[in-house]
């Protein structure tokens, strides 16, 4: 597996702005602007740079005065001086042992660098031998290949997943539903391993979701946090526009739970939005159902600002159930629960199912522990009648899905099992037996991981770099080739400095090689890459993975093909198949019911 990291760089041009600009902006002559154009498409923003006959290699924002020198205009000798120190300032920027340079600039510059760059570099000259005519017709056919290109690429991408009656069936009749929130977790569909490169510039248009890489979806639901959703401005726009299951590409037919956000304003006085504002939202994107305007009490800091925070929760859910109703929307309203204790909790839920709710939703306990969520969950079952359906927020757990369903919940959500496949320190990747594996580290050379190499240690880390690569891709076809964990082991020490080695985990994964007997859509594709921690294209979709593997553990548990059980306070266990047996709540004795 062979990774050369992609160079353009952008010949200068004579037509100047008459003040001191950043490189990217001095330069106005069509040529340059269409070749620049080109070679961000080609390498993007950090692997761009101008060539300079003034001042060599140029950063795209490096401020230059206007000058008047040509390169060709030098004596060969000055020539030849300028290659050498461009080139050498090129290796030692991008200290890459294998590259791809591609140079969108007059001969004079191709002529002066080529025979400086390392043997190992690729240089590719697309516009040799035109004239400057003739450049300017190159760049306009391959801006016009491009855009038709990118036309492909969203074609690709862009399409409503579809879902089947026998999912509808199975995921309408389960007794736990899983929503899955939407965190803008897309990956690109054609992305090349090999070459680690991307198909098309990473946005809403050119990338999928898991749902449709998928043949169906691993979650019963998708929620959407406005505050989620409020950021960036663009995806607001989009969102506005297409409404909100067109944005998320499923069908009328999967349902779409919108609620505020409320730990994203946790530390705030007051939520930044109205009850009037969300119900205005909530219809207009078209969202299946709604949870009134929360504030999380159990995080405040004062006994009068907890107090308040409920009270709050409690009045915004009373007017918006009466605006639901006024205005006769036909979205389904659910009542938000906060509280920072059983009883609390309780006496919030008692409130708002006495308004008039179907539906509540308790916030606040995504921190919580197991023991602590059961405690109040045994405490507001004794007050919440069953034909009232209960929702969790950001409580997904398998262990206690059984618990959670004796105790009249319905329905969860959590992106913990896609979040774990990048920030779980060593157990990355579920199985469907519900071991856990880690994802073996191979971050890129010149990423954030290693921003500090440089010269001969950088150029060491990209050697050890493709051989750890090359390594793992071996792995496919058969054992752990020999010095394979070493070199792993050496790139780890130079790359995350500091990091306790992870040799024993990485040998636990590529001698176990879960990815060949994993049955889901990813794992059958792209084998050992779903395993490789690196880049936004490998972890997302090990997290597409842990999704599916989790959504089937929590069936397996709902349909008591285990027997989880959860530790309670003082190291208990309680047998969660039998919890309609017990009457009394586990020991709880904080103050605040364990949740602040």
């Amino acid at each position: 597996m062979t990774c050369p990291v992609r160079i353009a760089l952008v010949g200068c041009g004579s037509e100047k702005r008459e003040v001191p600009s950043p490189a990217r902006d001095l330069y106005t002559g069509p040529l340059f602007k269409g070749a620049l154009r080109e070679a961000l498409a080609l390498a993007g923003e950090e692997r761009t740079a101008i060539l300079s006959a003034e001042h060599g290699l140029v950063h795209l924002d490096e401020v230059l005065k206007p000058y008047d020198l040509h390169l060709a205009s030098l004596p060969r000798a000055k020539r030849e001086e300028w290659g050498r120190a461009t080139a050498g300032a090129l290796v030692e920027r991008f200290g890459a042992s294998t590259a791809e340079v591609h140079i969108l600039a007059g001969a004079p510059y191709v002529e002066a660098l080529r025979p400086h760059f390392p043997a190992s570099w690729r240089v590719v000259v697309p516009m040799e031998g035109l004239t400057q005519g003739g450049r300017l017709s190159w760049l306009k056919r391959a801006r016009e290949a491009r855009t038709a290109s990118a036309a492909a690429v969203i074609a690709r991408a862009d399409f409503v997943a579809p879902v089947s009656r026998e999912w509808l069936a199975e995921s309408r009749g389960r007794q736990l539903r899983y929503f899955l929130p939407d965190c803008d977790d897309r990956v690109d569909p054609d992305f090349d391993f090999a070459t680690d490169t991307r198909s098309a510039k990473g946005a809403w248009e050119t990338e999928q979701y898991a749902h449709q890489l998928y043949p169906s979806p691993n979650f019963d639901g998708l929620l959407v946090s406005r505050m989620e959703a409020e950021s960036p401005r663009a995806k607001a726009r989009r969102l506005a526009e297409l409404g909100v299951h067109r944005y998320l590409r499923v069908p009328p037919a999967v349902p779409v739970l919108g609620d505020c956000g409320a730990f994203g304003y946790a530390s705030e006085a007051a939520p930044p939005f109205s009850t009037e504002d969300m119900l205005a939202y909530y219809t207009q994107l078209g969202f299946d159902m709604g949870v009134s305007l929360d504030h999380i009490a159990a995080v405040a800091a004062s006994d009068e600002d907890r107090r308040a925070r409920y009270e709050l929760t409690l009045q915004n859910a009373s007017d918006f159930l009466r605006g639901h109703r006024a205005a006769g929307h036909a979205w389904q309203p659910w009542g938000a629960v906060q509280g920072w204790s059983p009883a609390t909790y309780a006496e919030a839920a008692r409130q708002v199912v006495a308004m008039g709710y179907h539906h509540i939703a308790l916030g606040g306990l995504v921190m919580a522990p197991t023991e602590a969520v059961l405690a109040i969950l045994q405490e507001v079952h004794q007050v919440v009648p069953a034909s009232v359906g209960i929702h969790l927020f950001g409580l997904a757990r398998a262990e206690a899905a059984r618990a959670f369903v004796a105790l009249g919940v319905r329905s969860v959500d959590s992106s913990s099992p896609l979040r774990r496949a990048w920030l779980h320190a060593r157990e990355n990747y579920i199985t469907l037996d519900g071991d856990a594996y880690a994802a073996v580290r191979v971050p890129y050379a010149n990423g954030r991981a290693a921003k500090s190499l440089a010269g001969e240690t950088l150029a060491k880390a990209q050697r050890l770099e493709k051989s750890c690569l090359e390594g793992l891709a071996a792995c496919e076809r058969g054992p752990v080739p020999a010095g394979l964990l070493d070199a792993l082991e050496e790139y780890e020490a130079l790359t995350l400095p500091g990091r306790k080695s992870m040799r024993a985990e990485n040998q636990r994964t590529l001698e176990a090689q879960p990815w060949r007997t994993c049955p889901c859509a990813l794992c059958q594709r792209h084998g050992i890459q779903v395993l490789v921690f690196r880049g936004n294209d490998r972890n997302r979709r090990r997290g597409f993975h842990n999704v599916w593997a989790w959504y089937r553990l929590l069936g397996k548990a709902l349909r008591r093909e285990a027997a989880p059980v959860v530790a309670l306070v003082g190291g208990s266990q309680l047998d969660l198949f039998n919890l309609g047996s017990v009457t009394r709540a586990p020991a709880y004795a904080a103050t605040t019911g364990g949740v602040a």
